[in-house]
């Protein structure tokens, strides 16, 4: 296997769910395809896009080699494609089709001090944009708004760098790779579950949706363990599981246990909802300031403690400030195109 620098990062132009669309099929085929999944291949290659993304999400993935396993099912890429795509993405395909060819392995043994990377990218939304996204190994990625992660895959590992915003991951098990989220010095490690990470106001908060997650202090910067063969952590770090969360920016850290509806209001921005179970309006502000470019602002401080529960659409920041106003005594202005400022009545 080629080797990849660090810069090696490819843009995807498709849409999400074709991209989706495009993952799970890429899954499917490095996991063996049975006999109905090659005629709904064969019928979705039909589309010139989804053939397309097909090969720019396997060339993110560094997955080309798989499409020699079925080579008449992928239609060799047209010459007018190298317009609109990277020239790695045509190098890589003949580079495939050479081997195939030629009877060669792509296959290489890794190095026994330095762990090759096999995938990587930087990810992103813009504020109010949610992202989900099938990683190269099954793994299931949603971003929340406003966030930023770099991804990178080993032949030892697997590490999720969260920069900001926040992210939930159910992990495909993987025993020979643990997953590590990284985030604000905190390694967050799991072989194949489920949880929520959450950095936002430098506040660092973990929600365990399924199985058990173990934590960590980072030891080491983070080039340092994209490079290490092994950062499994001892089996004394912290242990945090399902239906439990934690504060992991507090010094002291306590795991405690929450209820079902905790629970749901934890992850409800995955279906662009916001459940609220009487925050303080201070704290209600805040969150949905992360869902929108408005500055919405308390000008009178006797609002701060108002408690506020409800459910509400997390890309209709109209429609929950008209429903503050019809529930407590206060009003909202727009003083300007990007400003909104919240009165008593």
């Amino acid at each position: 296997m080629a080797e990849h620098s660090s810069n090696n990062v490819v843009p995807l132009h498709g849409d999400d769910r074709i991209l989706d669309e495009a993952s799970r099929w890429l899954v499917k085929l490095d996991n063996g395809l049975s006999q109905q999944d090659v005629t709904a291949l064969k019928l979705w290659l039909r589309t010139p896009v989804h053939q397309d993304t097909f090969l720019e999400v396997a060339a993110l993935w560094d997955k080309m080699e798989v499409l020699s396993k079925l080579a008449e099912i992928v239609p060799a890429p047209r010459s007018q494609r190298s317009v609109m795509r990277p020239v790695a993405i045509a190098a890589s395909f003949l580079c495939v089709a050479l081997l195939g060819w030629l009877g060669l392995s792509a296959w290489q043994p890794p190095s026994q001090s330095i762990a090759t990377v096999q995938f990587e990218n930087a990810l992103s939304t813009k504020v109010g944009e949610m992202r989900e996204l099938i990683l190269s190994d099954g793994s299931k990625l949603t971003l929340n708004t406003n966030t930023q992660v770099a991804v990178t895959y080993t032949d030892h590992q697997r590490l999720i760098e969260l920069k900001q915003g926040e992210l939930h991951i159910e992990v495909a098990k993987d025993n020979r790779r643990p997953l590590s989220v990284i985030a604000d010095g905190q390694i967050i490690q799991a072989v194949g579950t489920a949880f929520n990470v959450e950095w936002v106001n430098n506040t660092l908060d973990l929600l365990v949706t399924e199985g058990r997650v173990r934590v960590a202090q980072q030891s080491a910067p983070i080039t340092s363990l994209r490079e290490s063969v092994d950062v499994r952590l001892p089996g004394n770090s912290l242990s945090v599981s399902q239906g439990h969360r934690t504060t992991l920016s507090e010094p002291v850290k306590t795991v405690r246990r929450v209820d079902e509806a905790e629970l749901n209001a934890g992850v409800s921005w995955q279906t662009g909802k916001l459940i609220f179970r009487g925050e303080s309006l201070a704290d209600v502000v805040r969150e949905v300031s992360r869902y929108t470019t408005l500055s919405i602002e308390l000008g009178d401080a006797s609002l701060a403690n108002i408690q506020v529960a409800g459910l509400f659409n997390a890309n209709d920041i109209d429609g929950l400030l008209a429903a503050l106003a019809d529930n407590f005594p206060l009003r909202y202005e727009h003083t300007s195109p990007h400003t909104v400022i919240i009165q008593s009545l």
